[in-house]
């Protein structure tokens, strides 16, 4: 097995150890469905679902940058500083 194949087993073995399993839903618990997501509002959007090609690969380079950004934040802000060579 490769690196790439490696790390996807050991993600889904992780998810799967901390997924919390529901088997039921009370009155007082709040269900998402998501054929009820507002579609018009633009942080509901998905960029693979429409538009030509291109739209769809700005919408992923627009979701992609906005995730290193969140990352480089938190990292700035959490992370320690790397080791200095001399």
């Amino acid at each position: 097995m490769d690196k790439g194949a490696n790390l996807f087993a050991f993600l889904e073995a992780a998810t799967i150890i901390r997924r919390k399993r529901v088997s039921s839903y009370g009155p007082t618990d709040k269900v998402l469905w998501l054929a009820k997501v507002p579609k018009e509002r633009a942080e509901c959007r998905s960029p693979f679902l429409t538009g030509t090609p291109e739209e769809k690969l700005d919408g992923t380079r627009k979701i992609r940058d906005a995730i290193r950004a969140k990352v480089q934040a938190f990292c700035r802000e959490v992370c320690p500083a790397p080791p200095v060579r001399e």
